[in-house]
């Protein structure tokens, strides 16, 4: 037989086209189906042990606010109400229930917090607030220790003398 002959023969499969394109697509689903199932399967066995979480143990954050108090630059009690409508908790801005609190203790603004709360995001809040009173550019931030931040005034005479000795 001739090549030309074998092209116009009928296919062996004696299905119609159309069944054959929906047999093939169910081999093939089912094919990856059944080998996706088997690789979940080995992940499953191989998988390390699940742990429950650790219970968040409480945060304190303390910011003194004493220097620029003391000058009366800075207003200590409208902080404490930027913090509480500003801090998001789960995503929603002053959605802090029981979980966060945020207290005035003379000098300071004690912050309590069950949940995740990192002094950066302090730090970024404390910014806004700043910025917002535009006293951002005499007030700064400063980490004093661990969990400890105060504000304190730019050193600007330090600068200045140092300028007038050059």
């Amino acid at each position: 037989m001739r090549a030309t002959a074998l092209s116009k023969t009928r296919p062996h499969f004696p299905l119609r086209r159309a069944s054959r394109k929906k047999l093939f697509r169910y081999f093939v689903l089912n094919f990856f189906h059944f080998t996706t199932l088997r690789l979940k399967a080995k992940a499953i066995i191989t998988m390390a042990p699940i742990t429950t979480k650790k219970n968040n143990q409480t945060k304190k954050l303390v910011v003194d606010t004493s220097a620029p108090t003391e000058n009366g630059v800075f207003d200590q009690e409208s902080y404490v109400k930027f913090l509480n409508e500003n801090i998001k908790v789960e995503g929603i801005p002053g959605n802090l229930g029981n979980l966060i609190s945020v207290s005035e203790e003379g000098n300071k603004v004690v912050i309590v917090s069950t949940t995740k709360f990192s002094g950066k995001y302090l730090k970024y809040l404390t910014k806004r607030y700043l910025k917002k009173n535009q006293i951002r550019d005499w007030i700064r931030f400063v980490s004093i220790k661990k969990n400890q931040y105060s504000l304190q005034f730019y050193s600007v005479a330090d600068e200045e003398e140092e300028a007038d000795e050059e």
